[in-house]
């Protein structure tokens, strides 16, 4: 009944992805000669764990390359220019960013965040130096 029971054991365990079949197999007793079907059971064994590592490894590069591809596109979305119309306005001291007169506003500068907020140099300055 012992070997029934081993191969049965063996079965099941190449279906689980826990075990490592190196220490299992290495914990088997000397005298396995009475299991059915041995080399077969072992075969599977071995096979189910290449496909894990497999898997996984391959899993590893999907998820790599999807990070890669998000991370570009964030990027991508970081660098395009926003408008600043007469309607955007400092998110500290509610005043336009863009006035009457260009030039004076071009010596000031605007700080504008990708979220599309928009500071004043000198409001931003004021708030960082806090």
């Amino acid at each position: 009944q012992r070997p029934a029971q081993l191969a049965q054991l063996l079965d099941y365990m190449g279906l689980l992805s826990t075990l490592n079949p190196a220490k299992v197999l290495a914990r088997m007793p000397a005298n396995t000669g009475g299991i059915p079907q041995l080399r077969r059971r072992l075969l599977r064994i071995l096979q189910h764990s290449q496909l894990r590592e497999f898997q996984h490894a391959k899993c590893s590069v999907m998820l790599e390359d999807d990070a890669l591809k998000l991370l570009r596109q964030k990027n991508q979305g970081l660098r395009r220019a926003i408008k600043v119309t007469s309607s955007l306005r400092c998110s500290l001291c509610s005043r336009p960013l863009t006035g009457e007169n260009p030039a004076s506003d071009s010596t000031e500068g605007v700080v504008i965040l990708s979220s599309k907020l928009g500071y004043h140099r000198s409001c931003y300055a004021r708030e960082c130096n806090k």
